[in-house]
């Protein structure tokens, strides 16, 4: 018997957790964080206590109430008694965490299936980070003693990966084209049908025959369960986006070159390498050069052959720290080896040549403008603005820094998904017998448009009858 059950990413864009049953199979595609459910309980300045280990996540229902999935030193906090893993493994179609989030609190018994890249650029992200078990995907400290274990077991493929024949359960691995590298779909033949799950992609993106590939593929097959994201169904207002990032380069490169001797800054997704590359090309043919924060530098020196760029070719921003002393013991280990490169720059280099320069700066470093002392200028908003409440009072505030400083906002991004219409269309050449959108938010658009979707209840499983 084959079944399929959310535990996430229904009802709402992102925290995607699926569980796939056939027989004695159980497998999991992505196990990602649900912003929305956390978001609901806590801020920047509360968190989930690390003390507690699973014991927050459990009791607000931020992870699912299942035996044999987490680790023993998180389950102890919490009352919880440790059992035989109970999945088979975990099925991750792609790097962010709305799908790889959760991954950090598995079973480091449960294997990760994923691409190369995306093991990859979690361990770059692993690196770089803060700590916290949250972002543990290679490793693990071992609470409350502090030692450090191997974390999951990753089996990693190549592309395209199909799992042999006479395997129990035959897969098949193809990559996409989304907003950061390493993503792919999958194929699942079970043996109550075929199940295809699309991850995250889009077809205007720079890689857009991955998708296009990947859609044939499923032409070819007689799928029984399409199981799709649809985060562009059914916008109650759509956010102003443009076509492709063809589209975003053209127009970056307009404004770039309309402010003539002006600051610029720019921000995007700092693991969305297209718009990096992209950002980057836009400085280059502006005869400018592009500035990026140590965390993007560093991603850039340990995936230069995925990214695309030489580290060389960018100037880092070396922020002050607690004392401002640029003492490397005030700066992470992964940055120390960044402070004194030739193409390293402090704020007062950067405040005298911002004419020369796109200067990448988030919200989460706008107060360098103080540092730097814009009196006009443009900032480039590469990413998608709020989508909730809560990310609405932290833009009010991110755009009240431009307003004082004089920065005109533009807003140039592409989507990293699909467009509503062509998630319909994508459904209508597929023509599966069943249709499962998740992270979406558009399940209304679904069911008027698409009479074979359904919505499952949370945790409720959904039954494949046999076709063969």
């Amino acid at each position: 018997m084959t079944s399929i059950t959310l535990y996430g990413g229904r009802d709402e864009i992102g925290g995607n957790k699926i569980l796939l049953e056939d027989g004695d199979l159980r497998f999991l595609l992505d196990f990602g964080l649900s912003f929305e459910r956390v978001n609901k309980y806590f801020a920047e300045f509360l968190q989930p206590r690390s003390s507690a280990g699973l014991r927050d996540y459990l009791e607000l229902g931020l992870v699912p109430r299942l035996q044999g999935l987490y680790r023993e030193d998180l389950l102890k906090p919490a009352g919880v008694q440790q059992v035989e893993p109970t999945i088979d493994g975990v099925l991750l179609s792609h790097p962010h965490m709305d799908h790889a989030g959760c991954i950090p609190l598995l079973d480091p018994r449960i294997p990760i299936h994923c691409l190369t890249t995306a093991r990859r650029i979690l361990e770059v992200y692993q690196e770089s980070s803060r700590g916290g078990f949250e972002s543990e995907f290679l490793s693990g400290k071992l609470r409350p003693f502090g030692e450090y274990v191997p974390s999951n077991r990753w089996e990693e493929f190549e592309r395209p990966f199909a799992r042999p024949e006479e395997a129990e359960l035959e897969l098949e691995a193809l990559e996409v084209d989304h907003s950061t590298f390493g993503a792919c779909g999958y194929l699942i033949h079970a043996s109550e049908g075929t199940v295809a799950y699309t991850g995250d992609m889009r077809l205007h993106g720079p890689r857009r025959k991955l998708s296009i590939e990947f859609i044939r593929r499923l032409r070819e097959e007689d799928v029984d369960v399409l199981i799709i994201e649809g985060t562009n169904v059914g916008e109650v207002t759509p956010q102003p986006k443009l076509e492709s990032e063809e589209e975003v380069r053209r127009k970056a490169l307009e404004e770039v070159k309309a402010a003539r001797d002006e600051p610029v800054f720019v921000d995007f997704s700092p693991r969305d390498f297209d718009r990096l590359r992209t950002m980057f090309e836009v400085a280059s043919l502006a005869e400018r050069t592009l500035v990026v924060p140590t965390k993007l530098a560093y991603y850039v020196r340990e995936l230069g052959d995925v990214v695309g760029l030489k580290l060389e070719d960018l100037l880092i921003y070396i922020e002050p720290k607690e004392l401002g002393s640029y003492d490397e013991r005030e700066y992470y280990k992964w940055e120390r080896d960044l402070l004194s490169l030739e193409n390293s720059r402090r704020h007062d280099w950067i405040r005298e040549h911002m004419d020369e320069l796109i200067i990448y700066m988030d919200y989460y470093s706008v107060q360098n403008l103080v540092d730097l002392k814009p009196e006009r200028g443009i900032y480039i908003h590469a990413t998608s603005e709020p989508i909730t409440e809560e990310q609405a009072i932290d833009f009010k505030r991110f755009r009240s820094w431009l307003e004082h400083f004089r920065l005109r906002y533009r807003h140039l991004h592409a989507s990293g998904h699909l467009s509503g219409d062509e998630v319909l269309r994508l459904i209508e050449e597929v023509a599966p017998k069943l249709v499962i959108p998740v992270h979406t938010k558009g399940y209304s658009t679904f069911k008027r448009e698409v009479p074979s979707a359904v919505l499952p209840e949370e945790g409720v499983p959904v039954q494949l009858t046999s076709s063969r």
